[in-house]
């Protein structure tokens, strides 16, 4: 339990990034992990950076900073 514990909801939860395309298909999804660790973290993890190329576009939320991590990749973020 201590795994997935996280402290910002207080609760025992999982995670896991997940990619969806203009049109809503899913395009990735990375393992799951227990909710104490970070978003940052997962994509560290994740094959993500290395699937994306120079003409992909990523969007993510405004709290979720891993902009210089597909810079080397020359990707849109």
């Amino acid at each position: 339990q201590q795994s997935t514990f996280s402290t910002y909801k207080n609760r025992n939860t999982a995670k896991a990034l997940v990619g969806i395309t203009q049109g809503g298909m899913v395009s990735f999804v990375s393992a799951a992990y227990g909710g104490s660790i970070s978003d940052r973290q997962i994509v560290e993890r994740s094959s993500l950076v290395r699937k994306c190329d120079c003409a992909d576009k990523i969007m993510a939320d405004k709290g979720f900073n891993v902009q210089d991590m597909f810079e080397s990749q020359n990707t849109n973020f």
